[in-house]
């Protein structure tokens, strides 16, 4: 085995195929999706080649600056609403609280749902609706000036789980005596 894996012609051979395929599914569209970008065109009728006109006038577009805005906001916010929560979920796991399996698999099981479905299915107006509140439902997403939150709120709920996960196992990877001189030299459990 470790003579097939020192030949550098056999690990090339064996990574070829995905390559191959990588490159035809991924690599290739986004070059001619470049190449298309460079030219006035509707992609029936004659190509007119614009160089970088086209990104000149998307730059100077406000609904697309409002938009890039909003996916920078929504990217952001998310990242840092949800990693110190990710950080004090796997940490309470690590700690080997009663039934830590359980929660670990409680905390990932929304990373495997669809995204469509998490926002189109209305948790919340259902939640509303059986406890009494049917007056506070509303359209969530179609509102302006609650869609970002909700959508950032729908992100951490979806991949805080996969976040824990990766950190949790970060944390038991460390050795065990590092925590034990930490303990030693009086660090509390959050020190740790």
């Amino acid at each position: 085995m470790n003579k097939v894996m020192g030949n550098k012609k056999t690990i090339a051979l064996f990574v070829l195929p995905a390559f191959i395929i990588y490159a035809i599914f991924a690599l290739a569209p986004i070059f001619y999706n470049v190449y298309l970008s460079l030219f006035d065109t509707d992609l029936m009728s004659k190509m007119n080649f614009v160089g970088i006109k086209n990104y000149l006038s998307l730059f100077s577009d406000k609904t697309f600056k409002h938009a890039f805005g909003n996916n920078i906001l929504m990217v952001v916010g998310s990242l840092v609403a949800h990693m110190p929560l990710a950080m004090f979920f796997g940490n309470a796991i690590f700690k080997k609280i009663k039934g830590a399996s359980f929660f670990q698999t409680v905390f990932f099981l929304p990373c495997v749902i669809c995204g469509v479905a998490v926002g189109n299915y209305g948790l919340l107006n259902g939640f509303l609706k059986a406890i009494g509140l049917g007056g506070l439902q509303q359209m969530w997403l179609a509102n302006k000036e609650t869609a970002m939150l909700c959508i950032i709120i729908v992100i951490m709920w979806q991949y805080v789980g996969y976040h824990m996960v990766i950190q949790l196992a970060a944390m038991r990877n460390i050795d065990s005596s590092f925590y034990e001189a930490a303990e030693i030299d009086g660090a509390t459990g959050w020190q740790q």
